[in-house]
């Protein structure tokens, strides 16, 4: 039989083979360990992991991604010097700390003014120009805009922008170019935030405000935090994890460690757990006159009152005593509630806050040196000494405040993003503006008052200790204490002292 070829099918043997599908691509890159499933019947899981996603907060624009303005110049001949700054301002996102070594501030200067009217200026973006400029005379971490010009050259961001220009002007310091503001949402990476500040060649001051979602926030989350370098001021209000024990590790760690010895103000207000005692905990730290700690500030709505004796209480005998107004043995004393001022501190935000303390109590604060030039006596590292309080007006100051907000991988360049940012915004603004609650007092410590340590009298008396004996009472028999009648009606015990008639013989 002769043997046939098979046909060949023309359609199928010169076909092409399929293209391979890309995998998807994103604005802000995903974890290495993170990949998407395949499939649209997995959509709806894939949403539950993108929320799990830490998202980039050093990398993001105050107001999103792709973002619209108007950025025409005015009429006439413009610059080459201006196109070539206003093009590398588009091109933000490229720039590296070594391209900074290239040209003196003169060059960066109109480079990094547009990147602050384009709203460019992320906080990686203003990190690696402070680092390098943050002491020239024109920088400045925010730009000065007014309602006006903010409603004629945007675009697309007009409410998201106007409402960022508010809360920055509430919240920032007067005349303070270095205060730089920031918000963080609710799925920020704690350790990668400590270790982005832990790594930056200068020291600025830190501002964390967690009084929005301590509600929500895991218990890891507020160890790492005491952990952030450089922090100066924080706010752990409305926690229902904080609580003594807390307080007692936050204590131990200013004592030991070289974190927070800059920690300068911190609010404590309707923390649940928190007691008087956990409260003396932190009054303690600053007991030692050449500790190096910087615990000036402390704000909570339990009150402890310095106790007084007879003769203080009804001034029987009225002499100038400064110990009265004083914690017993600490340099803690408590602000007058109807003091105005006392009144204004206690509204403002942290940053405010800080900035009226050394503004009006600064005599308290500002430890004065015994000798000129020596650590010991005034340790440099801390907030409380006056070359310090000088060396802080080169210093960034970065003001952040987490809110109850996730922002997700696929919220960057939507209307979503856009939504969530202006929500941040305005949450801050209503914080600023919300009045105080009225059970809030008001510590301060004074660091240049040695605190009268009472002793108490021993009593040199001596006393004579009897012993008594315990009753023996067999088991199920209720004990009852030996009294004088049932001791007289025991009959005598005879004791035997003759040998013979003690063995019978």
């Amino acid at each position: 039989m002769k043997y046939r070829r098979p046909r060949r099918n023309r359609q199928t043997a010169f076909r092409k083979p399929p293209l391979r599908k890309r995998k998807p691509t994103y604005h802000e890159p995903p974890p290495p360990d993170f990949q998407r499933l395949n499939g649209n019947q997995h959509d709806a899981l894939y949403k539950e992991v993108l929320k799990s996603v830490k998202y980039n907060w050093h990398l993001l624009e105050p107001l999103g991604d792709n973002y619209s303005s108007d950025t025409s110049s005015s009429k006439g001949v413009v610059l080459l010097k201006a196109l070539c700054a206003l093009e590398l301002a588009k091109n933000a996102n490229q720039i590296e700390p070594l391209h900074l070594d290239l040209a003196p501030w003169s060059c960066w200067e109109l480079v990094w003014n547009n990147i602050l009217s384009l709203s460019h200026d992320s906080i990686y973006l203003a990190g690696i120009f402070a680092s390098k400029f943050r002491k020239e005379p024109g920088f400045r971490c925010h730009i000065s805009e007014t309602a006006g010009s903010i409603q004629n050259r945007y675009n697309g961001e007009r409410s998201l922008n106007l409402a960022r220009y508010e809360s920055i002007n509430a919240c920032m310091i007067p005349w303070a170019k270095n205060h730089r503001i920031e918000n963080l949402f609710l799925n920020i990476n704690f350790q990668h935030f400590t270790n982005h500040i832990y790594k930056l060649h200068y020291k600025p001051w830190i501002l964390l405000d967690l009084s929005e979602v301590t509600k929500n926030l895991e218990n890891e989350d507020y160890y790492k935090v005491v952990n952030i370098p450089n922090l100066v001021a924080l706010d752990l209000s409305n926690s229902s994890f904080v609580d003594d024990h807390f307080l007692y590790h936050l204590a131990n760690v200013i004592k030991s460690d070289s974190k927070l010895k800059q920690l300068t103000l911190l609010r404590l207000n309707k923390c649940p757990k928190i007691t008087k005692k956990g409260l003396r905990y932190l009054f303690e730290v600053s007991k030692d006159s050449f500790f190096a700690s910087s615990l000036s500030y402390i704000e909570s709505d339990l009150k402890i009152v310095p106790s007084k004796n007879f003769t203080q209480q009804f001034n029987v005998s009225r002499e100038e005593d400064e110990s009265i107004d004083y914690i017993d043995n600490t340099r803690w004393k408590l602000l007058p509630e109807e003091d105005l001022m006392t009144k204004l501190v206690a509204r403002v935000p942290i940053g405010l806050k800080l900035h009226l303390l050394y503004k009006k109590f600064g005599k308290f604060i500002i430890k004065r040196s015994v000798k000129e030039e020596n650590d010991e006596l005034t340790p440099y590292d801390t907030t409380n000494t006056l070359n310090y309080l000088y060396k802080s007006k080169d210093t960034i100051i970065f003001d952040f405040m987490l809110h109850n907000e996730e922002f997700t991988v696929s919220d960057y360049g939507t209307i979503t993003g856009k939504e969530k940012l202006e929500k941040s915004w305005k949450r801050r603004l209503f914080v600023r503006n919300k009045l105080a609650s009225r059970l809030q007092y008001n510590y301060i410590a004074n660091h240049n008052y040695t605190p009268i340590v009472k002793e108490v009298p021993k009593d040199t008396s001596k006393t004579e200790v009897k012993e008594i004996e315990a009753p023996i009472f067999r088991a199920g028999t209720k004990k009852r204490a030996p009294t004088a009648s049932t001791k007289a009606n025991k009959k005598p015990r005879k004791i035997i002292t003759n040998v013979s008639s003690f063995f019978n013989m």
